[in-house]
């Protein structure tokens, strides 16, 4: 099993996802925040579950999708880093855990 290590911007955007859900339904905050922290749990039997967005001088960039969000990773020297966790509409080069690695 790996470390898995979730950032201080990702724990700040799961707060952010639950409270935003939980204004229009509490159940369904905690549905998908459990299911982001199944999820995440998953890494550390899987580090490689997600699908490769982008390669960085760090390792690769990984994603899994939970509904309509992304738990943006990277995995190496066996820990799992979680940068952020990112509502898909967004683009991935204005989010402050990882627009450094989209910028051209």
């Amino acid at each position: 099993m790996v470390k898995v290590r979730i950032t201080q911007l990702a724990k700040e955007d799961l707060k952010s996802i639950k409270l935003y859900i939980q204004r229009d339904s509490y159940q369904n905050s905690i549905k998908i925040i459990e299911t982001i922290l199944d999820k995440l749990q998953l890494l550390e039997q899987y580090p490689e579950i997600g699908k490769i967005i982008a390669h960085t001088n760090n390792g690769p960039l990984r994603q899994i999708i939970v509904y309509k969000y992304r738990i943006i990773y990277r995995f190496q020297n066996n820990t799992v880093e979680v940068l952020t966790i990112h509502h898909g509409s967004r683009l991935l080069s204005n989010n402050p855990g990882i627009g450094e690695y989209f910028d051209e």
